[in-house]
């Protein structure tokens, strides 16, 4: 359920919510303000491709 939401926003999910492995994955993803930037001005799918 958590490891959903974090694919469609993974700016706004709680860390400690995720399985222990996916945590420090979404914490550099979610200090690194280009990744930001890109998740706002592409689709979903571009997104992550890009990643």
């Amino acid at each position: 359920m958590y490891q959903r939401r974090f694919e469609k926003n993974p700016f706004l999910v709680n860390v400690e919510d995720l399985p222990h492995d996916l945590q420090e994955e979404a914490i550099e993803l979610q200090f690194n303000s280009l990744a930001k930037d890109s998740f706002e001005s592409m689709p979903l799918e571009n997104f992550w491709v890009k990643l």
